[in-house]
């Protein structure tokens, strides 16, 4: 008897870990997204932040298995020169709660980079908060 109910145990369990779903996100998932596609490639962007006119230079390209979108912006500076501002986000999404993630790695350090934004998107913008 006790054999017979170990070999039904043990054909649950098999039967369980075939059934099991696969993640929502991982390795297995990479991020696919029509409106990020779009922005890879290099940009010179023109506007104004704080009244000010602006010149930054951006980058933006997959990476980490498809998983984030990298984007590099910088202060336009003449050759030679330290721009004024640097970040590197990284644009993602959380399949499981099913909104975009941004994080956002600047000059400013650890203190201010230690925030996580989350966005949904509407049309052709996602709105990061």
């Amino acid at each position: 008897m006790k054999r017979l109910l170990i070999v039904v145990i043990a054909m649950a369990l098999t039967a369980f870990a075939q059934t099991k779903p696969e993640p929502l996100d991982g390795p297995n998932r990479p991020f696919h997204d029509e409106l990020l596609d779009n922005l890879q490639g290099k940009w010179r962007v023109t506007g104004t932040i704080r009244g000010k006119p602006r010149e930054l230079e951006l980058t933006a390209e997959w990476t980490l298995n498809h998983q984030f979108l990298l984007v590099r912006q910088r202060d336009a500076a003449p050759a030679g020169a330290a721009p004024a501002y640097e970040v590197h986000g990284y644009i993602g999404h959380d399949n499981a709660s099913d909104r975009y993630v941004v994080h956002w790695i600047d000059i400013f350090g650890g203190r201010v980079s230690e925030t996580l934004g989350y966005g949904t998107r509407s049309g052709n913008s996602i709105k990061f908060v």
